[in-house]
């Protein structure tokens, strides 16, 4: 009798967990994106872009780049990292408006799944991460954290060690 009562309160404990974790995940948005959703889904990611002022002189630098780049970018909704480092990428990127420029984002949960395998086919396994891409090939990526900041570790991506 005692194990049966047991067994219904480690069922009844796990299916809340299992509750609990699914309402967590809820606010997880997966799969493409736009920053629109993303803003709309959480309010710090909005506050950090309207904090971020992109240095102009990197500005007319990437503007200058006649090259198609796509930017696919890797964040979760979840994820402090990403919400410190995509706002400022995006706020960069309304600024620069390249026109070879292409901008992609991508939400993941905490597993590093986006549910399109887009994350999987890149090899995501932190977040925020910035792949940069010509004519279909890798040509680098930032992973978590800039090394100086975004739009000049981009330049050094783009122009190759500058």
């Amino acid at each position: 009798m005692k194990r049966g009562i047991l067994c219904v309160v480690l069922l009844a404990l796990l299916i809340g967990a299992c509750g609990k974790q699914e309402e967590a995940e809820k606010d997880v948005l997966m799969g493409k994106l736009t920053m629109a959703e993303v803003y709309a889904s959480s309010p710090k990611f909005r506050q950090n872009s309207e904090r971020s002022r992109p240095d102009e002189a990197v500005v007319q630098r990437l503007r200058a780049i006649q090259r198609h780049i796509t930017f696919r970018v890797f964040l979760g909704t979840w994820c402090s990292d990403s919400e410190e480092h995509v706002p400022p990428f995006e706020v960069l990127m309304e600024e620069v408006k390249n026109p070879f420029f292409v901008v992609e984002y991508y939400g993941v949960n905490r597993d590093m799944c986006d549910g399109i395998r887009m994350a999987r086919s890149h090899n995501i396994q932190y977040v925020p991460t910035f792949v940069l891409l010509e004519k279909n090939k890798e040509i680098g990526r930032i992973v978590e954290t800039p090394q100086v900041s975004i739009g000049k570790d981009i330049l050094n991506i783009l122009e190759g060690g500058v």
